[in-house]
C-alpha cells in the first residue's frame, strides 16, 4: 500500500501596476502574503485525520480601500477556527460556520473605519481529508481547478454578474454566503487555487495554458511550479495582484 501525501505550495505577487498586495493565502497553519510557502502532509497522519489540510486564497476587492485588511482578516479568522476544532461528520456545515465567523470578524474590523465601508474579499479554498474526502468552498470569483491527466476542470463557478461585478463577497454589504461542495480526491490529482490576477480573462493564464503547463511539468516540485505560474501571469499582464496555490496528491 503506497504512502500517499499532499504536497502544497503557494505564492502571491504584487504584480506590475498595483502599489499594495490585496491578496492573501493560507496553507495549513501558515497565512501568507507574497512569500513562497510549501508544505507536505501524509494523508493518514494524525493531523490529517483530526483536522485535514486547509488551503485557501482570498482576494481583497482592489477597487476599494481596505482590501488587504479584508483578505487578511478573513483568512486569519477562518484558519484559526479550522485549527481549533477537529473535523466532524458534517464538515460542510463546519466550513459554512467558519465562513460566517470569518465574515463577522471582517465586519467588526471594517466597521471601525468609515473609509472601509465598501471593502470586501473573495474566498476560495479546499479541505482535504483522508480516504479521498474533499470539500471545496468559495465566495466570489477566485477559482478552484482540478487537473487530471493534464486536463483542467473548474470546481467552482464565479459568483459574478455578466457585467463582471461580483454577486457574492465577504464584507459589510451584499451576499456573503459561502458555497460548499463535497467531492473526492485521488492519487495523481493536481489542484489549483487562484485569484483572478492569475485566471482573469485577457490578463492571466487561460485554462488551456494552465493545463498544458501542468501536463508538461508534472514532475516539477510544486513550489517551483507555483512560482512559475504566478510569475508567468505577472509577466503576461500584471495589472492585478497574482496568487496561486498548487496541491498535488502523490505517493512514495
Amino acid at each position: 500500500m503506497p504512502n500517499t501525501f499532499w504536497s502544497a505550495a503557494g505564492y502571491s505577487h504584487l504584480g506590475q501596476k498595483r502599489t499594495k498586495n490585496d491578496d492573501c493565502y493560507v496553507i495549513g497553519p501558515f497565512v501568507e502574503r507574497e512569500h513562497l510557502t510549501a508544505l507536505q502532509m501524509a494523508t493518514h497522519s494524525r493531523v490529517a485525520c483530526d483536522y485535514g489540510l486547509l488551503v485557501a486564497v482570498a482576494d481583497g476587492l482592489g477597487g476599494y480601500a481596505g482590501g488587504a485588511l479584508a483578505s487578511q482578516t478573513v483568512l486569519d479568522a477562518f484558519a484559526a477556527h479550522f485549527a481549533a476544532y477537529k473535523r466532524d461528520d458534517n464538515c460542510a456545515a463546519q466550513l459554512e460556520r467558519f465562513g460566517d465567523i470569518a465574515n463577522r470578524a471582517l465586519t467588526r474590523a471594517l466597521g471601525a473605519n468609515e473609509e472601509f465601508s465598501q471593502a470586501g474579499t473573495t474566498l476560495v479554498g479546499l479541505c482535504f481529508l483522508p480516504m479521498g474526502e474533499l470539500f471545496v468552498f468559495h465566495c466570489g470569483d477566485s477559482r478552484a481547478i482540478r487537473f487530471v491527466g493534464g486536463v483542467g476542470c473548474p470546481l467552482t463557478c464565479d459568483h459574478a454578474a455578466p457585467s463582471g461585478g461580483l454577486t457574492r463577497s465577504f464584507g459589510l454589504v451584499g451576499d456573503t454566503r459561502l458555497e460548499v461542495a463535497s467531492l473526492h480526491w485521488q492519487l495523481g490529482d493536481t489542484f489549483l487555487l487562484c485569484s483572478d490576477g492569475l485566471h482573469g480573462e485577457n490578463r492571466g493564464l487561460d485554462l488551456q495554458t494552465l493545463s498544458e503547463t501542468l501536463r508538461e511539468n508534472e514532475n516539477v516540485p510544486v513550489a517551483e511550479l507555483t512560482s512559475y505560474l504566478v510569475q508567468e501571469a505577472v509577466e503576461r499582464d500584471g495589472r492585478d495582484n497574482v496568487t496561486g496555490i498548487i496541491v498535488r496528491v502523490g505517493a512514495s
